[in-house]
């Protein structure tokens, strides 16, 4: 038997359609991005979405290495969504390392069927997904950018009912609920 056991043997074949039609939808992502030499917002959300299917589904089929740097990539992309909402001038460093990781992906998935498959090393890709979050950390946005990106999200959580509260989305109804435990008190 190879790399994986028995039950992952028999999801092996969804786990590779499915990922390889995420790293296509990745693919086209970033050439479109490459092209405008930014990351509109649905380009970020798309990003983040394709790295944590990728790493969600890699955990179950027992790759840790591509789960951890898919992981990596997510939060890259989740610190962009929540910070700055769009990249608009992109730098040539990131489109490298996604399309890095993206050869390494397609590479693993080529492998994998084969009986002496044995996960490559990801290390590269997550250091250099690593420091460049680090560098992106210290390019803060203005605080007009922050502020208007916060207004943003109130206004879209209003909107839907929902506010942003300590790293999770509390609804109305959450509010109401807790307003009236108070008042009983």
């Amino acid at each position: 038997m190879g790399y994986f056991d028995a039950d992952a043997e028999d999801m092996l074949e969804v786990y590779l359609l499915e990922t390889r039609q995420l790293t296509g939808q990745l693919s086209a992502v970033l050439l479109e991005a490459e092209k405008k030499n930014a990351f509109a917002e649905e380009d970020i959300h798309s990003i983040f979405r394709i790295m944590h299917t990728i790493k969600s589904s890699s955990a179950m089929m027992g790759l840790q290495e591509l789960s951890s740097m898919a992981h990596k990539l997510e939060d890259l992309f989740g610190y962009y969504r929540e910070t700055y909402g769009k990249i608009e001038k992109a730098e040539p460093e990131l489109f490298d390392l996604l399309f890095a990781a993206s050869d390494h992906i397609e590479a693993e998935l080529g492998r994998m069927s084969q009986e002496e498959y044995q996960p490559s090393g990801t290390a590269e890709i997550e250091e250099r997904t690593d420091a460049y979050l680090n560098k992106a950390g210290e390019e803060e946005p203005d605080g007009a950018e922050q502020d208007a990106r916060r207004a943003d999200k109130k206004e879209t959580a209003s909107r839907a009912g929902t506010e942003h509260s300590g790293g999770r989305t509390v609804t109305t109804a959450d509010r109401t609920q807790a307003q009236a435990a108070r008042t009983a008190d």
